[in-house]
């Protein structure tokens, strides 16, 4: 992979002439959609000056309310047929600043597979420029829509040479994610950096940012010469490319990765360790790495498939590299005794949603066994679950056809409903099949059902479960359940917050209603200790990691990684058992584990080195929720569900028994 291009930021409202940016040498050009301004003419001017547009879909440009992306982005389709070579969708997600626009990864993944829908399976797409420094953040979002990933990274080196540089690390990590990087935008007044943008293997397209202090004082390129020729002397190098040299890429061979390439370095370094692997949180090979002759430590990206070096000393002792990484085993889940009745009788889930009897009798067995077949079957999931189809179905809790309840209904939703004939059905209300929005046909090709030609087979009570359950695994659904974040459930169902007071309501008198069980006490108690800081998502990273007082890591206005572990465990234990809000002398305080015995609400410690913090054995440590995720403070994101990081572990447990 090698850059296609070099370009350029503009702004939005054609204010930059086309030869004045083909002078600079880009052959792109990038710059946000404004409903109020239509650039066609100057979209036609730029091609032909041989410039390229990267249109960005801001907030800016069609809103943040998610139940209109749809007309707005069309508007955008519309207005400029086969003139945008490549649109860009959001804008720094993961950052908070004035001119960012902040999303949760699940929005971002709504408003990825929303614009893929709409714009077509020919766009280019390219995922809403990271601009935070975490490429861990980006783990949670679903990329598969786009083509291409966007990076912003501002504050760092430009010599991307240099072993060990921050802005290296950064495109690693967001390598994992298998898409090519697109820097959309860099501070053009950073010296060297449009070159070693321009030598990287990893960038396809790099654009500074910006054409002129017009658009951010101190920032443009015309109003500095030095920048100027800065951008010229790598433009220049775009045609013909220069030829960088590369790593062979040969298959990637467990235990002989890296250690046959080494020789195939510039300075023919030769191997001093034995090759290690690192694995992500599904225990697949994330990199391996060997240290050399030179002091060196190689690493080899599957991803990327190729070969970079670092300074051993900025990266990790040989100690600290020869330690495995095995993988964070699924926690044990709680004996299923009762089966869809394992929690509340028929007579007690009609009661509390005031829904027939017999209609609970005849399809909650078949939406509890679609649950279980996704693996998402956690008493939290069913609660959710039950009150969506209390909802949906109007308390019928069967099937049903959208407005069934008025008269002359078939001909009201012809004359009413711009979806028709794809209007809502089922336990979940599955809607639309076009002009941008294609539900019907994408939960039918998953499931090897036809409910484009035959949209009424939704009706039928197997078919809908299976329906819904698709829905919560792949819309987020139920991972919001498992966070008890009740609002995002009814937003990624219903798109707002309609009758969220009924769902909250049901899912409390289920959870009060639910039967004991007989679960082991450890059980009981890791749910007891996730549970006792719940409420706390959402709060922000605090305390005197980041410069503040020890006080505001105690939930006012924020907690630290061990604050919240430690008060998550006092609460729970009512008191009795305190553990040392500091993660290496909380270690002794807990008990060891066997990781295959490991259940939700043990504990996890990282152990690695951070320079942040010299001298730690355990620089981070949250709670384990799910095999794939953990509840802890994370700077940076703050307190919730976050994914497992690919960090070496340990997994401890709190004496509460």
């Amino acid at each position: 992979m090698t850059l296609a291009a070099l370009g350029v930021n503009v702004a939005g409202r054609a204010e930059q002439s086309p030869s004045k940016i083909a002078e600079l040498g880009a052959t792109w050009a990038r710059c946000v959609a404004y409903p109020d301004a239509n650039i066609s003419d100057w979209i036609r001017g730029g091609h032909a000056k041989g410039i390229k547009v990267l249109l960005v879909l801001a907030s800016e440009s069609i809103g943040q309310d998610a139940n209109l992306w749809s007309q707005n982005i069309a508007m955008f389709r519309d207005r400029y047929p086969g003139l945008v070579d490549a649109w860009q969708l959001g804008n720094e997600a993961d950052h908070v600043s004035p001119s960012s626009w902040t999303m949760t990864q699940a929005e971002l993944s709504l408003l990825l597979i929303v614009g893929r829908n709409i714009l077509g399976p020919d766009a280019y797409l390219v995922g809403a420029g990271m601009a935070d420094g975490q490429p861990d953040w980006a783990d949670s979002v679903d990329w598969s829509p786009v083509n291409a990933l966007g990076v912003h990274p501002y504050a760092k080196d430009a010599d991307t040479s240099r072993p060990g540089e921050p802005i290296d690390v950064l495109f690693d990590g967001y390598a994992r994610q298998g898409k090519p990087l697109w820097v959309t935008e860099y501070h053009a007044r950073t010296r060297g950096m449009a070159a070693a943008l321009r030598q990287d293997r990893r960038i396809t397209a790099a654009m500074a940012f910006c054409m002129t202090d017009r658009m951010v004082k101190g920032f443009g390129i015309e109003e500095d010469p030095e920048a100027k020729a800065d951008f010229k002397a790598a433009a220049a190098l775009v045609e013909p490319p220069v030829d960088v040299p590369t790593v062979p890429e040969p298959k990637f061979v467990v235990g002989a990765g890296i250690l046959k390439r080494m020789a195939q370095m510039p300075d023919g370094d030769g191997p001093a360790s034995d090759e290690i692997y690192i694995r992500n949180r599904h225990g697949q090979v994330a990199w391996s790495e060997a240290m050399g002759t030179s002091g060196r430590i190689y690493r080899w990206s599957p991803a990327t498939k190729s070969v970079s070096y670092y300074d051993a000393t900025s990266i990790i002792t040989e100690e600290e590299l020869n330690k495995p990484t095995p993988p964070i085993p699924p926690p044990s889940p709680p004996p299923q005794q009762g089966g869809p009745w394992e929690f509340w009788s028929p007579v007690t889930i009609a009661g509390i949603c005031a829904t027939p009897v017999r209609n609970v009798e005849q399809n909650w067995p078949l939406i509890y066994s679609a649950l279980v077949e996704h693996g998402i079957a956690d008493r939290l999931v069913q609660e959710a679950a039950i009150g969506t189809v209390a909802i949906e179905t109007a308390s019928t809790f069967e099937p049903v056809r959208e407005a069934f309840w008025l008269d002359n209904a078939e001909a009201w939703r012809k004359a009413n409903l711009r979806y028709y004939p794809y209007y809502g059905r089922g336990f979940i209300q599955l809607t639309w099949n076009g002009p941008t929005i294609f539900n019907y046909q994408v939960f039918g090709d998953k499931l090897g059902v036809d409910l484009v030609s035959d949209p009424d087979r939704a009706l039928e009570p197997e078919i809908s479960a299976r329906v819904l359950a698709l829905f919560f695994k792949d819309r987020g659904v139920a991972d919001a359940a498992l966070a008890e974040d009740w609002p995002a459930v009814r937003r990624r169902v219903q798109g707002g917050s309609d009758k969220l007071d009924r769902l909250v309501a049901i899912v409390g008198e289920l959870e009060r209603a639910a039967k004991p069980i007989d679960e082991p006490p450890h059980v009981i108690h890791g749910r007891a200790i996730l549970q006792a800081v719940a409420g706390e998502a959402s709060k922000r990273y605090a305390g005197p990691v980041i410069g503040e007082p020890d006080s505001f890591r105690w939930g006012t206005p924020g907690w630290d990684c061990s604050s919240l572990v430690s008060a998550a465990v006092e609460r729970a234990s009512g008191g009795r058992v305190k553990l040392t809000a500091f993660t290496d002398a909380m270690y002794p305080q807990t008990l060891a584990l066997d990781p295959a015995d490991s259940v939700p609400g043990d504990i996890v410690f990282y152990e690695y080195r951070d320079p942040a913090q010299p001298g730690v054995r355990f620089p981070h440590v949250g709670l384990l929720s799910s095999a794939t995720t953990m509840f802890d403070a994370q700077f940076g994101k703050g307190v919730g569900n976050h994914p497992i990081l690919a960090r070496p572990y340990v997994l401890r447990r709190a004496p509460l028994e």
